[in-house]
């Protein structure tokens, strides 16, 4: 008798840990797959796709109907930059919280934008306001001939999936105010550290 119980829990743990396994691979899966139309949608400036990969939060802020409309009249003016390549170069390990899952993907962003004629000391103040903005893991340059400015960054996205709903991206650089303005889960930032 005391073999047979010892043999249900010792299944009843491999079996666990076997679900446990099943739900990270179906996570990771997930997660590749929502990355990779968010890709697409970035690259052909495709609004109403990408503000489904909004956290929801963020929608207090800006009421998605009114960040859908002014980021299409951004696009349809030719004001917001041209991403040439995106490439996701690591996925960290899927941790959990208390809604869902979560993990951080960095990624590698090569854009340009071109802004018409400016004057010599414009472009020099929009290049290091650029260098500035886009911080130290990125190449900012400009062509005085065009005045195309030309933008390579490495950057993070949090990744966040909340029950069945698609995953959910969030720049990870403005995590620390999100956290302070209650629109990101402080348990998710905390374990991020």
């Amino acid at each position: 008798m005391k073999n047979i119980l010892t043999l249900i829990t010792v299944l009843m743990f491999a079996s666990a840990n076997i679900v446990a396994k099943d739900m990270k691979v179906e996570a990771i899966t997930t997660l590749k797959a929502d990355l990779e139309t968010y890709k697409t949608a970035t690259m052909k400036g495709d609004v109403d796709t990408l503000m489904g990969f909004i956290y929801p939060t963020i929608f207090t802020i800006s009421p998605k109907e009114q960040m859908t409309k002014m980021f299409k009249e951004m696009y349809a003016s030719g004001k917001m930059p041209k991403i040439n390549k995106m490439d996701f170069t690591k996925i960290n390990p899927i941790q959990t919280f208390d809604k869902g899952n979560f993990t951080t993907v960095v990624y590698m962003m090569d854009m340009e934008m071109t802004l018409g004629e400016l004057k010599p000391e414009m472009k020099t103040q929009l290049l290091e306001m650029l260098k500035a903005q886009m911080g130290a893991n990125s190449k900012v340059s400009v062509d005085d001939k065009t005045s195309t400015f030309h933008i390579e960054k490495e950057a993070a996205l949090i990744a966040i999936k909340e029950g069945t709903d698609s995953w959910k991206f969030i720049e990870k650089k403005q995590s620390a105010s999100l956290v302070q303005a209650k629109l990101l889960p402080a348990q998710i930032v905390e374990k991020l550290k």
